[in-house]
């Protein structure tokens, strides 16, 4: 689930840079288009992070998940290696 959240607000996150024409910078911008492009480009960095930090959290989740249920398959083995 945190995968798929994640990797959501990643892609909205290229989106909405693309939409907004945040996504190829003016050659040279007035003082209004740098504005614009400054404010989007937070908007634009906030949910690429988040979405990272979303999906790097799934990833660490479903790996001590993984480990654990192998962890409980392996048999209980005494001192000499014998159950």
């Amino acid at each position: 689930m945190l995968l798929a959240v994640g990797l959501a607000l990643a892609a909205g996150g290229m989106l909405w840079a693309v939409a907004t024409g945040v996504a190829v910078p003016y050659p040279d911008p007035t003082p209004e288009m740098a504005a614009y492009e400054a404010r989007h480009g937070r908007v634009v960095d906030a949910l690429l992070l988040s979405g990272l930090a979303l999906v790097a959290t799934g990833l660490l989740w479903g790996a001590a998940w993984l480990a654990r249920v192998l962890w409980k398959r392996t048999p209980a083995t005494g001192p000499r290696g014998r159950p």
